[in-house]
């Protein structure tokens, strides 16, 4: 833990731990690294990983399938991060009604929706839970479980930056970003990536949360440091 103060400390400098949320859970060694706000952080659009994990779980409470209407808002919300498809997937949901009502049964503690589904709030070891019920047995199918991996696989090309930035090589990272200029933060933005990865052989669930940046790119910088950094803590060579 001394290590990773150390190599954290530039960063803190910069941004504060008010704008930060970072966690990282190494899924072999069970190694954990977390830093930052454990709430209150704005999503963006990597609540869409929520809207899916919601609309998954209801079908399979209902012993019902998707429609073929749901799976097109699903590629689209997830591969490409359609807004339209966003919204139409959040309203099958019932809203931020909807995803508070489900995000105890998806092991969120700190996790708060807003029904304009961007502004929704949250912290990084809430969205490292949504990872790993992507990944592991736990309130999802692995039918569900599969389903989700296969559209983190495949996020377009231009929205493949952020915690895949700590992954091995020629290893395949399910991600899902969210990045947003904020009006009621000035127009700073916010700039979040969270997924599993694997760094150094192992497999490894990181999310990192940023907000108050005065750019998109900044913000992508400050992603890539942070999940480099977390990523070496828990799974280091």
């Amino acid at each position: 833990m001394r290590r990773a103060k150390a190599l954290i400390r530039p960063i803190e400098n910069v941004v504060g731990p008010s704008g930060i949320s970072v966690k990282a859970v190494n899924a072999d060694t069970g190694a954990t690294f977390t830093y930052g706000a454990d709430g209150g952080m704005l999503t963006g659009s990597i609540v869409k990983l929520l809207i899916l994990e919601v609309l998954l779980l209801r079908h399979q409470q209902r012993d019902t399938q998707m429609t073929s209407y749901e799976e097109e808002a699903a590629e689209e919300m997830i591969e490409n991060s359609d807004n339209d498809a966003g919204e139409r997937l959040f309203n099958v949901d019932g809203r931020a009604d909807g995803l508070d009502n489900a995000a105890s049964q998806l092991g969120l503690k700190n996790t708060h929706a807003n029904d304009h589904y961007g502004l929704t709030r949250t912290c990084a070891a809430d969205f490292v839970r949504l990872v790993r019920n992507a990944n592991a047995p736990g309130p999802l199918t692995a039918a569900s479980r599969d389903y989700i991996l296969d559209l983190q696989a495949n996020i377009e090309s231009d929205q493949r930056w952020g915690v895949s930035a700590a992954a091995d090589k020629g290893t395949v990272t399910h991600l899902k970003n969210g990045w947003l200029d904020v009006d009621d933060d000035g127009g700073k933005w916010l700039v979040n990536s969270v997924g599993s990865l694997t760094v150094h052989g192992h497999a490894v669930y990181l999310a990192v949360l940023t907000q108050h940046n005065p750019d998109f790119h900044g913000g992508i910088r400050r992603v890539e440091q942070l999940a480099t950094i977390a990523a070496a803590v828990v799974a280091p060579k």
